[in-house]
């Protein structure tokens, strides 16, 4: 597909972008249904991506993550793996009145915390303003290069 003639999306396409899909399961539905699609992009990407495509992604992300209300999505908390550093296990392990090898034996493999995280209480966290790093900086855009 030659993307490069169609960078502008249509006014339908506009429309469709407005509303934010949070919902799971249709967005892996979305993504199955499209796979084709957005392989063809990813390959075009790689090959014709400006250079400053890290800030445009960087700018993307923050306008969208700002449309989305955690307390009322928490896909990410829901869904994603997550490594925690030791002295993040330790707080967290103690909250739950657990030792970290109790923690680690019920909800983690292979060093990572099991998804629905454990901390998740419907769709709080129930340590926020103690939450670990990586949950405070998802989602995770440090450009490796220096750009920003």
């Amino acid at each position: 597909m030659a993307y490069q003639d169609e960078m502008k999306p249509t006014k339908q396409k506009q429309l469709l972008a407005s509303a934010i899909e949070t919902d799971l399961s249709r967005i892996k539905q979305l993504s199955q249904e499209h796979d084709d699609e957005n392989w063809d992009f990813r390959s075009w990407l790689k090959q014709n991506a400006p250079d400053n495509i890290d800030g445009i992604v960087h700018g993307l992300s923050q306008k969208y993550f700002t449309l989305i209300d955690c307390k009322q999505c928490a896909n990410c908390c829901r869904s994603l793996h997550a490594e925690f550093k030791k002295s993040e296990l330790l707080h967290i392990a103690t909250t739950l009145g657990q030792s970290i090898e109790a923690f680690e034996k019920q909800f983690m493999s292979e060093g990572e915390v099991n998804p629905p995280c454990p901390m998740l209480d419907g769709k709080l966290c129930s340590i926020y303003e103690n939450r670990p790093e990586v949950c405070r900086t998802y989602p995770h855009y440090i450009p490796t290069d220096g750009r920003d």
